[in-house]
């Protein structure tokens, strides 16, 4: 993958990523959880050696808590994963709660905004007459 290229990963990793300060190169401060579980490691592991980070902990977002039976269990599993590079890109992640697929799951949307770059016009020595 060229370095100009975006890389965005929606994935369902079933990774808990918590607040530890040893995640927050790749992960930030908004994390739902306040540890780390063994699944969260291995993706901080994969955002680290593929220089990406972990934007669905790096903006700051209504907590939304589903309820299991008579227990309240707030659980942020779903992630948006993107090039450090182009980390600016992604301006706000979110859930859609629209269609119900009998899981305990929802889509995972993000709102990107691509920069172009202005390209320079090829133009040769101009010529005085």
């Amino acid at each position: 993958i060229s370095r100009y290229d975006v890389l965005i990963l929606f994935e369902d990793f079933n990774a808990k990523i918590g607040r530890e300060d040893f995640l927050q190169h790749v992960a930030g401060k908004h994390s739902l959880h306040d540890n780390t579980n063994t699944n969260g490691k291995t993706l901080s592991q994969l955002t680290e050696s593929n220089e990406l980070i972990i934007k669905s902990t790096c903006l700051e977002k209504k907590k939304h808590i589903k309820e299991h039976g008579k227990c309240r269990v707030i659980n942020q599993i779903d992630y948006v994963l993107i090039s450090r590079r182009q980390e600016s890109s992604i301006i706000d992640v979110g859930s859609a709660r629209g269609p119900n697929c009998d899981s305990d799951h929802y889509v995972v949307r993000a709102k990107f905004k691509e920069r172009m770059a202005r390209a320079e016009c090829a133009q040769g020595p101009r010529k005085h007459i």
